[in-house]
């Protein structure tokens, strides 16, 4: 049980050997093209528009916080933009929506998948929307930056955001099981929900540098993944591990290649961004996005805790996490968000993660290795029950820890996600103790 009396019990409990033993089981066996203009017909991208109209394989209106906060700021954000540089095309939505809508898929079907996402909803699934829109991950990204008024404050032209997004979708593999291209937009919708339902911009002071970084943060975060760990690349001397000298290989590797894809200037977003913001965006997108690696996890969860509000009355106020800090966690947060969404994605992505984890085994086995970790070899899978096991496993040990330490600094959380980690739970407690494969978590569908 995963369940806490107090904010000590837990942080006891996160830092036991136990813990820390079954986190080191998951994860201790924890690749640039030359870009070409797009030709273009009507203004927009053939290449943009085939990627966004080609069948999938794998599988816009509402009140914006940052209006909210628009009379405010708008000022202070409009002067962090070079306005020569700013593309005018920035009605980046209703764009997507006109050039996406077909016979088959109108523009009211797609106005309801914006409006899915930008409330947050519980029923939304990437899976789902990858079943009529051939592009996941720039319809999140599109309606998303459009939400929180980024296009317009940082004169983001839907043309360039759609070139931008497509490169970096084409920068995932899609050969990989988990981590590709569904997984960015799971992440970044897994992001503004944790905004969104949270009161997190206003609670932080959060302004549209902040917005622009945690957004873009989240689409880029595992860009070009190779779907092997952090362990087998240190392990083998990979040249990926020998640039990063072992030290959050894949994470300094995500955060450079995105950054260097902006160095084509058709996809450079940040073009009108003026150079001292942009130095502050990129610095903290990085950050962000090496907070993003397991092994800082139980660290975040100890600072949260020890960071988290005391109760009014309180003799004394514990010191504030520093919000860039604040931030990164909450990029974690998002990253293994899933399995307190929905539980049909959810299930999904625990078994892809699981074939993506076995084809790593393979791996080690194909190079001799004679002693594959049980969470990668699929010989020693253990059926349906056992793998329901890990999952409870993780769940107790390293989502409701984290979930449960966030809502201590944002409490609206906590009555929204914790009844869905707990069905979750209640879902992989079952299939676990029915020891057969009924009811189990879905294969994956290649």
């Amino acid at each position: 049980d995963a369940s806490f009396s107090s904010t000590e019990e837990m942080k006891a409990v996160m830092i036991s050997q136990e813990m820390r033993d079954y986190f080191a089981a998951i994860f201790a066996t924890d690749v640039a093209e030359e870009e070409r203009p797009p030709s273009r017909e009507d203004g927009v991208s053939s290449d943009v528009r085939q990627r966004l109209r080609a069948p999938q394989r794998n599988t816009l209106t509402g009140s914006s916080p940052m209006r909210r906060v628009a009379g405010k700021h708008v000022n202070a954000f409009r002067r962090t933009a070079r306005r020569s540089l700013a593309d005018i095309d920035t009605d980046t939505t209703s764009l997507l929506i006109s050039q996406l809508s077909t016979s088959a898929l109108g523009e009211s079907r797609l106005a309801a998948w914006k409006d899915m996402i930008v409330r947050g909803d519980d029923d939304f699934s990437v899976f789902d929307l990858g079943s009529e829109v051939a592009d996941p991950l720039t319809f999140v990204a599109v309606v998303l930056f459009d939400f929180y008024k980024l296009n317009e404050h940082f004169g983001i032209g839907f043309e360039r955001m759609c070139a931008f997004c497509s490169a970096l979708g084409a920068g995932y593999k899609d050969s990989n099981s988990f981590h590709n291209s569904l997984h960015a937009a799971d992440v970044t919708f897994g992001l503004h929900c944790l905004l969104h339902h949270s009161g997190a911009v206003e609670l932080q002071g959060l302004e549209a540098m902040h917005l622009l970084a945690l957004l873009f943060g989240a689409l880029v975060h595992d860009f070009r993944h190779p779907g092997v760990t952090n362990a087998y690349l240190i392990a083998r001397s990979d040249p990926l591990a020998l640039t990063y000298n072992d030290k959050s290989v894949l994470e300094n590797y995500h955060a450079a290649e995105a950054f260097k894809l902006l160095q084509n200037a058709s996809l450079n977003i940040f073009q009108a961004v003026d150079a001292k913001h942009l130095r502050e965006v990129r610095a903290l997108v990085v950050r962000m996005v090496l907070a993003t690696d397991m092994s800082d996890h139980f660290a975040q969860v100890t600072e949260l805790i020890s960071s988290a509000p005391k109760e009014l009355g309180a003799e004394h106020e514990p010191p504030k996490m520093e919000r860039d800090r604040f931030l990164s966690v909450l990029m974690h947060t998002a990253d293994v968000s899933h399995p307190f969404r929905q539980l049909e994605a959810h299930l999904h992505f625990s078994a892809r993660i699981r074939d993506e984890f076995f084809a790593q085994g393979d791996l080690e086995r194909k190079h001799g290795s004679d002693k594959v970790a049980a969470m990668f070899d699929r010989e020693q899978y253990g059926g349906e029950s056992k793998f329901a096991a890990q999952q409870l496993g993780f769940i107790d040990a390293i989502i409701q820890p984290l979930l449960e330490a966030l809502a201590g600094h944002l409490p609206q959380l906590r009555p929204r996600y914790l009844p869905k980690l707990e069905h979750a739970r209640e879902y992989w407690a079952a299939v676990r103790d029915k020891g057969s494969t009924a009811g189990a978590a879905p294969e994956l569908e290649v």
